[in-house]
C-alpha cells in the first residue's frame, strides 16, 4: 500500500453527525461528546439509543475524524478523494468546522507571528478565553499553516485563502485579517487596547488594506496586498500641514463649519485643544514611515486621539464630524496650495486622517480605550 487512501474500504456512504463534529473540533473528549449527542432532539425519538450505543457511535466518528485530520492540511485533496465515501457537502462541513476559529482566541494572537513559541501559549490562551486547550492548539496550528502558505504568495490574500483552504468568505476574511496584522506585527496586546474586539480589528484592517495597499480585501483584487511603501514614505510631507499658520487657518474654518454640529463638550474642547488634536493625527501619519511607529499605530491612535477625546466627553458622532471636516479642509488646502508643493503627496494625507469615506477612527472609539 503506497498511499494511505488504500486503507479506506468500499462500502455505503458514511453518515457524519454534525453534533459529534462540533464536539470534536471543540476539543471535547468522547464522554462529553456522547452527553451532547444524547441531548440532541433527533435522538429523543429512539428509546433504544442507550449510552453504550452513543459512546460507540462517538468513538467511530472520532476515529474517522482523526484519520482525516492529517489530510485537512490540504483540504482540496479531501474533496477530491472523498474518503469513507463522504459526500462533498459533508467534507465541506468538516473543512469549515475544522478551520473555524473563535474570535476570542484569534484576538489573543493578533499581531503575533505564528511561530512554535506561539503554540506553547495554548494553555494560557485557554485559561483566558475558556476554550479547550485542544481546540486552541488546533486553531493556532491552522493559523500557522495558513500564514505560511500565503506569506510570500502573490495575488489577493483573501482569494488565495479561499481557493487553497476551501473556506467561506467570512472565515477566510478572519484569517486574512490575522495574517495581515501578524505580517506587520501590529502591537495589539497592550492592556490599553483590550477594548478592541477582533471584529473591530477586521473592520480596521479592511480599510488599511483597501486604502494603504495596492490590493483590496473586499473586492478580491488580483494585486499584491503589501502596504505601499512609497505611499508611507510620501506621508512625511504631511509635516507641511503642521506649521503654525496652516493650523490657525484650519482651526478657524473647522470651528466655523462645525458650529451647531457638535455636542457642547466637544465644541468647547475643540476650541481649546484643536491644535493638539490636529497635530497628533498628522504626527501619527508622518511617523507611519518608520517600522516601529507603524507597528504602534493602534496604540498611538488610542493614546493620542481616542483617550483624550473620551476624557473630554466627546461622542462618537462628534469624532465622526470632526474627521469629516478636517478631511475636507485638508483636501481644499491641497488643491489651493500650488506653489512648489507636491500635490500627489499631500492628497495622500487625508487617508491617514480619515481613510477614504469610512469613519475609521470611530471604529476604535466606539467602546472606550480609557
Amino acid at each position: 500500500m503506497n498511499d494511505v487512501w488504500d486503507l479506506f474500504f468500499v462500502g455505503s456512504v458514511c453518515y457524519m453527525d454534525s453534533t459529534i463534529l462540533n464536539s470534536w473540533v471543540a476539543g471535547h473528549d468522547v464522554s462529553t461528546a456522547a452527553a451532547a449527542l444524547l441531548k440532541d432532539c433527533a435522538l429523543r425519538e429512539f428509546e433504544e439509543a442507550d449510552e453504550a450505543c452513543i459512546l460507540s457511535e462517538v468513538n467511530d466518528h472520532y476515529r474517522m475524524f482523526s484519520m482525516l485530520e492529517k489530510f485537512l492540511e490540504n483540504p482540496s485533496r479531501l474533496l477530491q478523494k472523498q474518503p469513507f465515501l463522504l459526500n462533498p457537502a459533508a467534507i465541506n462541513l468538516i473543512i469549515e468546522k475544522y478551520y473555524d476559529i473563535d474570535d476570542s482566541v484569534i484576538r489573543e494572537i493578533c499581531g503575533k507571528r505564528p511561530t512554535g513559541k506561539l503554540r506553547r501559549e495554548a494553555e494560557e490562551i485557554s485559561e483566558k478565553t475558556g476554550v479547550a486547550v485542544a481546540s486552541c492548539r488546533r486553531q493556532l496550528d491552522n493559523f500557522r499553516r495558513v500564514y505560511r502558505f500565503v506569506e510570500d504568495l502573490k495575488g489577493s490574500l483573501l482569494l488565495n485563502i479561499k481557493k487553497h483552504f476551501l473556506l467561506p468568505t467570512c472565515l477566510a476574511k478572519k484569517y486574512a485579517t490575522a495574517v495581515f496584522l501578524a505580517c506587520y506585527r501590529f502591537e495589539l496586546n497592550k492592556k490599553r487596547l483590550d477594548y478592541l474586539s477582533f471584529e473591530d480589528l477586521v473592520a480596521c484592517s479592511v480599510q488599511m488594506i483597501n486604502h494603504w495597499s495596492s490590493g483590496s480585501l473586499d473586492r478580491g483584487s488580483d494585486e499584491d496586498l503589501s502596504i505601499d511603501r512609497e505611499f508611507l514614505h510620501e506621508l512625511k510631507d504631511a509635516r507641511l500641514l503642521n506649521d503654525r499658520d496652516s493650523i490657525s487657518k484650519f482651526r478657524i474654518i473647522v470651528l466655523k463649519d462645525l458650529k451647531g454640529k457638535l455636542s457642547t463638550a466637544a465644541s468647547e474642547g475643540l476650541k481649546e485643544d484643536f491644535k493638539t488634536l490636529f497635530k497628533s493625527v498628522v504626527d501619527i501619519a508622518i511617523d507611519l514611515n518608520h517600522s516601529r511607529d507603524f507597528r504602534d499605530f493602534f496604540l498611538d491612535l488610542t493614546e493620542n486621539v481616542i483617550v483624550p477625546c473620551r476624557l473630554a466627553k466627546w461622542k462618537r458622532e462628534d469624532l465622526l464630524n470632526f474627521f469629516e471636516e478636517i478631511t475636507n479642509v485638508v483636501k481644499d488646502y491641497c488643491n489651493a496650495k500650488l506653489d512648489g508643493v507636491k500635490l500627489g503627496t499631500l492628497h495622500a494625507s487625508p487617508h491617514c486622517l480619515y481613510i477614504a469615506d469610512v469613519p475609521f477612527m470611530t471604529i476604535c472609539y466606539k467602546k472606550g480605550g480609557t
